[in-house]
């Protein structure tokens, strides 16, 4: 079983859907049971600041994906029972970093030394961003971001490989 935190996110909602699709055992840990029950399928109700909530949360989970800063292991082990954790995490995180940074980068120090099996995901650009106004094109159509002249490898938070509605890649020009 894999537990999905952030699930009603827009990395999480793809990424549970998916996994349902392909037959995987998943639950969702939600905040709100209202977005839970839209996702379908099996969530429980938590949160980080509550381990009894994640404890609860983890029950009989062999997998994780952990997805959100706010996912700070202080205060108690919230992977208890995991095996393997899949951590979303940021470009560049680093102790003392400016928020996400800096708090993504306490979470991939514990799970370096927590003896788990462990694989940091740092994408640096998504390509919802286009929709957002993060990303844009120049008028002669190269591709620019909000990170000036430096390098952005450009991620598709969805993991299927299609959008939302299923129409697979949309173009944004």
């Amino acid at each position: 079983m894999i537990l999905v935190t952030g699930a009603t996110g827009s990395i999480g909602r793809p990424l549970v859907r998916r996994l349902r699709r392909d037959g995987v055992a998943v639950r969702s840990l939600v905040r709100d049971a209202a977005k839970g029950r839209a996702l379908g399928g099996e969530f429980v109700v938590g949160d980080f600041d509550d381990p009894r909530s994640i404890a609860a949360a983890l029950a009989g989970v062999d997998q994780l994906f952990l997805n959100g800063a706010g996912a700070q292991p202080a205060g108690g082990d919230h992977r208890r029972g995991a095996c393997r954790v899949v951590k979303v995490s940021v470009w560049h995180a680093h102790e003392d970093g400016r928020l996400a940074e800096g708090a993504h980068w306490q979470i991939e120090q514990h799970l370096k030394g927590s003896g788990l099996i462990w694989s940091l995901l740092q994408p640096n650009g998504f390509m919802q961003n286009f929709i957002t106004g993060q990303g844009a094109f120049t008028a002669d159509g190269n591709l620019v971001g909000a990170y000036g002249d430096a390098a952005v490898s450009w991620t598709d938070r969805d993991v299927s490989g299609r959008g939302e509605d299923g129409r697979g890649c949309r173009q944004h020009r």
